[in-house]
């Protein structure tokens, strides 16, 4: 494992002091993330968002964390702060999205779960009034077939 500090400022200082040596760049990929471990608590560590950090033994299992010469992944602090404001303003777009749609869904539903909850002669009936209403010409047909099942 790479380098661990117990506060994340002592990590955002480690990689200062790293850019000032050329040990990291000023990347905008750069950034410390923390983990969590039962034995040593929450420790802070560089992490580079591209995966593209190196990694070197100066001691016995004890490694150091650079930024290679020529990274292909290096952008510009400016650069990355433009694309997570992209990115977090197209979350939220999608999240309010997601919410609109099923907003419309149950509104859309309520008659058909409403419908559902009445008793089947009240639908029969409101299914016939439907009927009759968007199929004038077939008002007579229905009263036959009513007649015929009343028994008349």
């Amino acid at each position: 494992m790479t380098e661990a500090f117990r506060s994340k400022s002592e990590a955002l200082d480690y990689i200062e002091g790293g850019t000032a040596r050329s040990q990291f760049q000023n990347c905008g990929n750069l950034i410390v993330i923390d983990s969590l471990s039962m034995v040593g608590g929450r420790k802070y560590h560089p992490y580079c968002k591209a995966h593209s950090l190196g990694e070197a033994e100066i001691e016995y299992r004890t490694m150091r964390s650079y930024c290679p010469d020529g990274c292909r992944f290096f952008i510009e602090n400016k650069q990355a702060e433009k694309q997570e404001s992209r990115a977090k303003t197209k979350k939220a777009f999608s999240t309010a999205l997601k919410h609109t749609g099923k907003t419309t869904a149950k509104v859309l539903a309520a008659p058909f779960v409403f419908f559902r909850s009445l008793p089947p002669l009240v639908q029969s009936l409101l299914i016939i009034l439907l009927i009759i209403w968007k199929l004038p010409s077939a008002k007579n047909t229905i009263i036959e077939i009513l007649k015929a099942i009343a028994g008349r």
